[in-house]
């Protein structure tokens, strides 16, 4: 008997109950890796962003943190403006504006200035080569240090 004249059987069609109960079964699966795929993009995503908000959390406790003297920086800004506002309403000028000034501005250098020196033993802080203090008044503070 050779292998030509030998019909293969028909295959049998798939019943429409058949292919149904096929995908009941698969379904599980499908959805079970889908829920797996999304909660790794997720968590992929969500590492990428998690350094930028680490970042943010040491600059901002640092500046809340730093006491040059007996006030940290905001608590300067906050005076400040609250100074300010005070002889803006009474039409009078602000008569400390130049030593407040000078108190932020050293505020600022003194925050800057380690940070510079000490940019390689400092792992959680960037270089920090401008730092800008702006108010809703026109006034704005800037400390600049030049690249080294």
């Amino acid at each position: 008997m050779s292998i030509e004249s030998q019909t293969l059987p028909p295959i049998p069609a798939w019943s429409r109950s058949r292919r149904l109960r096929l995908l009941l079964g698969l379904a599980p699966v499908v959805i079970f890796g889908a829920i797996i795929v999304g909660w790794l993009a997720y968590t992929l995503f969500d590492q990428t962003r998690w350094w930028h908000r680490a970042d943010e959390a040491n600059v901002r406790e640092w500046l809340d943190e730093s006491r040059i003297h007996r006030k940290s920086l905001p608590e300067l800004a906050r005076e400040y403006v609250a100074l300010h506002r005070q002889a803006r309403q009474r039409g009078m000028p602000f008569a400390d504006d130049d030593e407040r000034r000078a108190e932020i501005t050293e505020q600022l250098a003194a925050l800057t200035d380690p940070t510079r020196l000490f940019a390689t033993q400092l792992p959680l802080f960037p270089e920090v080569y401008r730092i800008t203090v702006t108010f809703d008044d026109p006034v704005s503070y800037t400390h600049l240090r030049a690249h080294e």
